[in-house]
């Protein structure tokens, strides 16, 4: 039975903590759906430890196929340091088909002290697809205030419901591979 951390604390208090169980406590990733203005708080504890770590290689290459989404591609992104090195922090993904349809794009970040600067690209980046969203009723305006992290904020042009449940679940898995 899962129990929330205030509860914990209630049972601990009457019993002392060396008779309640302790579960670590599972980070939330807040998940910003700019398409819709629809934020998911999403658990690390909502996948299975696989559905993360087969993103990990990919992470390493930089891209790669999508484990389990067969002929779809992931393109990832980090941001550079003055050196040119890769700064820790953040990422910028796009997920492709074999066709070249790009249809998700999104960030992740996870260290607030690069939080602010990957909200403003992430919002530039969103608002230069403004006109073609809002002639395909795609479009919704994203707040200038920025989500606690880790978050992840991504847009699709996905119509069907099954295959945008499926780049979502992908989305969130690679964002978790991500913050490790």
């Amino acid at each position: 039975m899962d129990r929330t951390a205030e509860e914990l604390e209630r049972i601990q208090a009457i019993m002392g903590a060396a008779d309640v169980p302790r579960s670590p406590v599972s980070p939330v990733l807040q998940h910003l759906t700019l398409n819709t203005g629809q934020i998911s708080h999403v658990e690390r504890d909502d996948f299975l430890p696989d559905e993360i770590d087969r993103f990990v290689p990919v992470i390493g290459m930089q891209g790669g196929a999508i484990p389990g989404m067969n002929g779809w591609f992931v393109d990832i992104m980090f941001p550079l340091d003055s050196a040119g090195l890769r700064k820790d922090g953040a990422a910028h993904f796009h997920f492709a088909g074999q066709s070249g349809l790009r249809p998700v794009f999104g960030f992740v970040c996870w260290r607030e002290d690069v939080s602010e600067v990957t909200w403003k690209q992430m919002r530039q980046a969103y608002l230069s697809f403004q006109r073609p969203f809002r002639k395909i009723g795609l479009w919704h305006a994203v707040t200038s205030k920025r989500l606690p992290t880790p978050w992840l904020a991504s847009w699709t042009v996905i119509a069907d419901q099954q295959k945008a449940a499926s780049f979502a679940r992908a989305e969130r898995a690679l964002a978790w591979a991500l913050v490790r």
